[in-house]
């Protein structure tokens, strides 16, 4: 074999030579056994000789995303499933490289029987000659003289039907259907002007019995109701000596509601008179409010008379109307369940009032008071810990704060660090009082001020003298 392989001459790159001198040649990659082997796997001459994997790789590498290397050659998909090699539909081929197959793999190993079979694969993909013409199996599968789709003609061919009786023969005889002295198919039926059906309707009235001149000129019901009957129903009704469909009465000027309620009418035993004549119903629908006894009767409060969904609504009621309304319901006086906030208040109970710059109010009065710098709660909660109303409202320091007097003054540190005679802070005054320094020198001395000694670690601070 060795002695008969170096006897061969091999024609490469316009050049004659036997393998073994080729084997010496500077493009050859392998002995002349490597080479007479891949000359047996049919690669071609160039390909055997100078076969190099790096640059196998970098070639594939520069073909485009659809080509694929195989044989020797370089194709498409589209090009390979032609190709006399492929086994296999360009479906499967598809299928086979985006599941990781070896290209030479997916071309030459043929399918399970699951799609069509070699031959009509062939057909299909080959051109076939008809009336003189030569398409593809698919292009006259689109021809408007072919009868069948492309897979059937496909088939046909296969089974060694002549070409044009292939093409030309329906696959399935259509229904004809009677009507109006013609006889034509269903398709046929549903393109012509008169028919108001589409072809499943269509087939639907006919298998149920319905005349076929009435099953095409009748349109379809544009509203479906299982309690109506079937959707379709093409029966007429008679009344008054005319005879219409319940579509052609609901559409009568002397018909008073919609298609749907007549249909309705109709189904639940009307007279077809008295579901036209009679007009809808008109439901008169109650505003939906709870306690509409007490919203229109007239109540006397702050010396003006009205009803009490406009007492809910004036400017002097403070809480939501559903207050009011149970405040009435327990008994209370208008003005009081008007005036007074959501606080708490029980059943009898009277807001106390309290004296303050001369005037008497009620507590949630006061704190909307313009003097009161505190919110409500902060007032309530001083008033309750024994404070006088003044002080709860002009006062901005917290409950249990304490209090530092200098000056003549009692104030907070926060307020004497506010204070135009204030140098340090709310933090600084506090920390100095707590060590023992006087509250004027606490609150008039700065961080730096000689009359303080800033020896804090090391014990008090010495006051200046």
């Amino acid at each position: 074999m060795a002695q008969v392989c170096l006897e061969v001459l091999l024609t490469a790159w316009g050049e004659v030579k036997t393998i073994a001198e080729w084997a010496r040649d500077s493009r050859a990659t392998g002995d002349a056994a490597v080479i007479a082997k891949r000359l047996e796997s049919g690669n071609q001459p160039e390909w055997a000789i100078g076969f190099d994997p790096r640059v196998h790789n970098a070639v594939i590498r520069s073909f485009r995303k659809d080509e694929y290397y195989a044989f020797g050659d370089v194709m498409t998909l589209t090009d390979w499933a032609e190709d006399e090699r492929c086994k296999v539909s360009l479906p499967t081929l598809r299928k086979r490289i985006a599941a990781g197959w070896d290209v030479e793999k997916s071309l030459s190993e043929p399918s399970r029987g699951t799609g069509p079979s070699e031959k009509v694969r062939e057909v299909w993909v080959g051109p076939v000659t008809i009336f003189g013409e030569t398409k593809s199996v698919t292009s006259w599968g689109n021809d408007p003289r072919a009868s069948v789709c492309h897979l059937t003609l496909g088939r046909r061919l296969a089974a060694g039907w002549e070409p044009e009786r292939a093409l030309t023969e329906p696959g399935i005889k259509r229904q004809t259907l009677e009507a109006f002295g013609e006889v034509m198919t269903l398709q046929d039926w549903v393109l012509d002007p008169r028919c108001q059906i589409g072809i499943v309707g269509l087939r639907g009235r006919l298998k149920a019995g319905v005349d076929p001149e009435t099953a095409i000129m009748t349109p379809p019901l544009s509203v479906s109701n299982p309690k109506l009957g079937k959707r379709g129903s093409c029966e007429k009704v008679e009344w008054n000596g005319r005879k219409l469909f319940l579509s052609e009465w609901s559409r009568l000027p002397e018909c008073q509601v919609t298609e749907h309620a007549f249909r309705e009418r109709v189904a639940k035993g009307w007279s077809i008179g008295k579901a036209l004549s009679t007009p809808r119903r008109q439901t008169k629908v109650e505003p939906r409010t709870r306690h509409r006894a007490y919203d229109y009767r007239e109540f006397t409060a702050f010396g003006e008379t009205k009803p009490l969904y406009k007492w809910m609504k004036d400017s002097r009621c403070v809480v939501k109307q559903s207050t009011v309304r149970e405040r009435m319901r327990l008994g209370y006086d208008l003005e009081t369940a008007l005036s007074t906030p959501t606080s708490g208040l029980k059943f009898g109970e009277v807001l106390p009032l309290y004296e303050a710059f001369g005037e008497k109010k009620t507590l949630p009065e006061w704190g909307k008071d313009p003097r009161c710098v505190v919110f409500y709660q902060t007032l309530q909660k001083r008033v309750r810990c024994g404070q006088s109303v003044e002080h709860a409202m002009t006062n901005r320091y917290f409950l249990g704060q304490s209090m530092i007097t200098a000056f003549g003054e009692t104030k907070s540190a926060r307020d004497w660090a506010e204070d135009r005679r204030g140098v340090a802070s709310a933090k600084t005054i506090k920390q100095r009082i707590r060590l023992g320094v006087a509250p004027e020198l606490a609150i008039t001395c700065g961080p730096k001020d000689p009359r303080i000694e800033y020896s804090y670690p090391k014990g008090k601070p010495k006051k200046a003298a």
